[in-house]
């Protein structure tokens, strides 16, 4: 896929699918901890409106990675230019051309151009593969490249006693998901690391009956997390609705005091050398 120097779309009305930025980095770091086979936290942004990409968080890409996630979207030098760092020989980046092609991959669909904003970005004329992508019918959700029926999945009295006789714990959690991450490549499984306003955290996991609220207000140093089971229960719309909203005002504000803080370093350091 080409880099979309200047985007436009002309009067007729197309197809197209918007993902904010939170989604795309989720569904690039599946991809590319798929490929790599090892976990890998990415970070999809916006940087103008012509350019948007991808960075690992906390890791660099050995230029043999880079090349493994080409070699694995049917990418190459000649479509992603700039893929491969010339002075260094690694990079924590991947450019906007790679990230389109993994982006693809994983969506299963293609599309004409990006639009493109600080919060989302709209694939327009998205199509999917019929033949890479199986229908999705009631009782089960999609996650890119994969359909879940919910009937497949352990039930919430399952979970909970597994967690009751096991241990209360991250690790105990990450041991009961490990069906899901064989059949599914995927744990079924998120943090939300931030407090709502009664316990500092939880994890949403699938569960047969929809999503399971497991909180928290302490860990371990070796099993990570305890859960509190008495308050494990499952989600709402509603719910479901201020988790999102609670973590874009927090992420938002957290991107404006980074801001601030580089501005303000970036300014002592020029400075004072």
């Amino acid at each position: 896929m080409k880099r979309n120097k200047k985007q436009s779309v002309d009067k007729y009305l197309y197809p197209a699918y918007k993902m904010g930025w939170d989604m795309v980095s989720w569904v690039l770091a599946q991809k590319v901890s798929e490929i790599l086979g090892h976990e890998i936290r990415c970070m999809a942004r916006w940087e103008d409106t012509t350019y948007w990409g991808a960075v690992a968080v906390g890791y660099r890409f050995p230029i043999a990675e880079i090349e493994a996630l080409m070699c694995a979207v049917g990418a190459d030098a000649e479509s992603c230019p700039d893929a491969i760092p010339v002075d260094d020989d690694s990079s924590f980046s991947l450019s906007m051309e790679l990230s389109q092609f993994l982006l693809q991959d994983a969506l299963t669909a293609t599309w004409e151009c990006e639009l493109f904003t600080p919060d989302e970005i709209w694939l327009i004329n998205f199509r999917v593969q019929a033949d890479a992508f199986p229908k999705k019918t009631e009782g089960e959700f999609w996650l890119p490249g994969k359909v879940i029926p919910m009937d497949k999945l352990k039930s919430r009295t399952e979970l909970l006693a597994y967690l009751e006789e096991n241990g209360a714990t991250h690790a105990a959690l990450m041991d009961f998901c490990a069906a899901y991450r064989e059949q599914w490549q995927n744990e079924l499984c998120w943090s939300y690391p931030i407090s709502d306003g009664n316990h500092l955290g939880t994890f949403l996991i699938w569960v047969r009956e929809g999503v399971l609220s497991l909180p928290y207000d302490e860990a371990e140093e070796d099993d990570g997390e305890i859960f509190i089971l008495k308050e494990a229960c499952l989600c709402k719309a509603e719910n479901i609705a201020v988790f999102l909203e609670d973590w874009q005002s927090y992420d938002q504000e957290l991107q404006s005091v980074l801001q601030i803080m580089k501005e303000v370093l970036w300014k002592k350091e020029v400075q004072h050398g």
